[in-house]
C-alpha cells in the first residue's frame, strides 16, 4: 500500500535525521551502519514508488522543519543532513547499477536460490539490499523470498562490539605480571612536561626494565610515541629505548639487563628533549586540528585515530567526504590563526562527572577511560578532550603547521597528516629539493616549461591515435582478405603478422 510506504519513509527519515544530527557518519561499522542501513531501506521504498533525489530533499526538509524546535542539534546539522543523505543516494544508486552482475555470480555457485549467509553477504560485501537481490533472483528464475530474521541478525552482527577495550602493552607477560604487585609511579612528565632531567630512586629491576620511583620519561600511550633518554645509576649510563605503562607503573627499557643491587640507588634521568618537544608540538596540534575540524564541519567529527612522532603527526576523523584543496587550504589557515593567537593550553585532573558536566561527551575524542578521574586538556576557546599526553603551555609554541597529505583511509574516515614546528622547514626543504629535480627533468622552470610539454605531449597523443586508427583499417582489410568460411556461422582468418599493439589488435577483432 502506497500510503503505508510513505509512512515508512517518514518514519525511517525521522530516524536517520536524529543519528546524523548526533553526529553519526554512515560507514561498514558500528553506529555508522546502523544509519546506512536505515537510509539503504529509505532508498529502496523510494525506488519502488517512483520518487527520486529532489524530492527526498523535499522529504527531508519537512521532517527536519518539524523537529528542530524539538531537538536543537538537528537545526546545528541541517547542512550536513542534506549532504549525507545526498551522497548516500547516490551511493545506493550505483550499487543498484551493479547489482544484477554481482547476484548472477551468488546463483551460479549452486541451484538452490540465496541462502540467509549470502543474502547477509551480499548486502556487508557489496551493500545490495536484500529485496533487490531477491528482486533479480526472481527476474533471473530463482524465485525467493527475503528471509524474515535478516535485518536483526545484520543489525546484531554489525553493532556487536566489546564493552571494554583492552589496551595490548608491549611488555613480555611475566615482567608486566609482576610491575602490577609495584607502586604506582609518580609522573613528573605531567606535573611538568618541560622538565629535562630529574632525579629518582631505583625501585625494582625486570630483566632490562627499571622501575622508578617518579620518572619524566613519557610512558607511549594515547597516540604519542615513548620517550627516549638515559639514565645514570651509580656511575654506569644506561640508554633508555622504550617507555611503557602497566596499570599506574612505568617500565623503562634500557639497552642492557641492570643488576639488581642497583633497586634503592639513585638514579638521574635525562630526556631526549628534541623528540619529546616534536611530540608536544605535534600532539598539541592534533588536538587543535581536531577542534578547528570540528568547528568547520560540525559536530559528527569524532577522533578516529591519531599518532604523533616526531617526524610528524596524523589524525583520522569521521567525515562523510574528501576535504577539496580549498577546504584544507581553509582548516590550515584556521589552524595557523590559532597558533599565532598564542592560546593558552592547560591541563587538569578532573572528576570524571565534573568534567562531563563541564564539557560533555566530546572530551572523550580517544575512547571512555575506566578510572573516576581523567586528565583533561583545554585549548582555550577551542578544545577541551580527555588526554593522557604531553602538551605545549600555548599554542604559540607550535610554530607553524602544514596539511601534507589527506586521504580518506575507509568509508567515514578521513585522514590528515601533517607536520609541525622545526619539522615543517625540514618539510619545506624535501619540497624544493623535488621541485629543483623536476625542473632539471623538464630542462627550465616547472611554471615556464610544463604548460609546453603538456601540449606536446596532447599532440603526441592525437598523432598516435591517428596511426592507429589507419593501422586497425590496415589490419582489418588483411584479416577480411584471408577470412573464408567455417561451418554455418563462422568465419576463420589466418594472418601472419608481427603486431605489438595487442589492445588494437583485440579491438579490430
Amino acid at each position: 500500500d502506497g500510503t503505508v510506504q510513505v509512512y515508512n519513509v517518514l518514519d525511517h527519515l525521522k530516524t536517520a535525521i536524529l543519528m546524523l544530527a548526533d553526529g553519526v557518519v554512515p560507514s561498514n561499522s558500528g553506529e555508522g551502519y546502523l544509519a546506512r542501513l536505515v537510509l539503504r531501506k529509505t532508498f529502496r521504498i523510494l525506488s519502488k514508488l517512483g520518487v527520486g533525489l529532489d524530492v527526498l530533499h523535499k522529504l527531508l526538509d519537512l521532517q527536519i522543519r518539524y523537529w528542530r524546535d524539538l531537538y536543537p542539534s538537528i537545526r546545528r546539522a541541517e547542512q550536513y543532513i542534506h549532504e549525507v543523505v545526498e551522497a548516500e543516494f547516490l551511493k545506493y544508486s550505483e550499487l543498484v547499477e551493479r547489482a544484477p552482475s554481482v547476484v548472477r555470480r551468488y546463483l551460479a555457485k549452486g541451484p538452490v536460490g540465496l541462502s540467509l549467509e549470502e543474502f547477509i553477504e551480499l548486502y556487508a560485501s557489496h551493500g545490495i539490499p536484500p529485496e533487490v537481490a531477491a528482486e533479480i533472483s526472481s527476474k533471473l528464475g530463482y524465485p525467493v523470498d527475503v528471509p524474515r530474521e535478516f535485518y536483526s541478525v545484520l543489525a546484531s552482527r554489525r553493532s556487536r562490539a566489546p564493552i571494554k577495550r583492552v589496551e595490548v602493552v608491549p611488555v613480555p607477560e611475566d615482567i608486566a605480571k609482576a610491575a602490577l604487585s609495584l607502586p604506582e609511579t609518580r609522573r613528573l612528565f605531567h606535573e611538568d612536561p618541560y622538565i629535562r632531567e630529574f632525579r629518582a630512586r631505583v625501585v625494582a629491576v625486570l630483566g632490562d626494565y627499571v622501575v622508578l620511583s617518579e620518572t619524566a620519561f613519557y610512558p607511549e600511550g594515547g597516540g604519542q610515541k615513548p620517550d627516549t633518554g638515559v639514565l645514570e645509576v651509580g656511575g654506569v649510563v644506561l640508554r633508555v629505548v622504550d617507555v611503557q605503562k602497566v596499570g599506574g607503573v612505568v617500565l623503562h627499557k634500557v639497552d642492557r639487563e641492570v643488576p639488581r643491587e642497583y633497586i634503592g640507588h639513585e638514579a638521574v634521568g635525562r630526556i631526549d628533549w628534541d623528540r619529546r618537544y616534536a611530540h608536544m608540538r605535534h600532539h598539541t596540534s592534533t588536538h587543535i586540528l581536531l577542534g578547528v575540524l570540528r568547528k568547520l564541519y560540525g559536530d559528527h567529527v569524532w577522533q578516529a585515530g591519531a599518532e604523533k612522532e616526531v617526524a610528524k603527526g596524523r589524525l583520522d576523523v569521521t567525515h562523510h567526504k574528501l576535504p577539496t584543496p580549498e577546504e584544507v587550504e581553509r582548516v590550515e589557515r584556521e589552524v595557523n590563526r590559532v597558533i599565532n593567537e598564542a592560546r593558552s593550553v592547560v591541563s587538569r585532573f578532573l572528576h570524571k562527572y565534573d568534567a562531563e558536566k563541564l564539557y560533555g561527551f566530546k572530551l572523550y575524542q580517544g575512547g571512555v577511560p575506566l578510572e573516576p578521574y581523567i586528565r583533561v586538556v583545554e585549548v582555550d576557546g577551542l578544545d577541551a578532550e580527555a588526554c593522557y599526553g604531553t602538551h605545549l603551555r600555548s599554542t604559540a609554541e607550535v610554530g607553524g603547521f602544514k596539511i601534507v597529505n589527506v586521504e580518506k583511509i575507509q568509508d567515514g574516515v578521513i585522514r590528515f597528516e601533517y607536520v609541525a614546528g622545526p619539522q615543517l622547514a625540514e618539510y619545506a626543504a624535501k619540497l624544493e629539493s623535488k621541485i629543483r629535480e623536476a625542473s632539471k627533468l623538464v630542462g627550465g622552470e616547472i611554471s615556464e616549461r610544463l604548460p609546453k610539454l603538456l601540449k606536446e605531449l596532447d599532440d603526441l597523443r592525437r598523432r598516435l591515435q591517428e596511426y592507429r586508427d589507419v593501422a586497425g583499417r590496415a589490419l582489418s582489410r588483411l584479416i577480411e582478405a584471408e577470412a573464408r568460411r567455417v561451418g554455418e556461422r563462422c568465419l576463420l582468418s589466418t594472418v601472419k603478422v608481427e603486431f605489438l599493439d595487442e589492445e588494437l589488435f583485440r579491438e579490430v577483432l
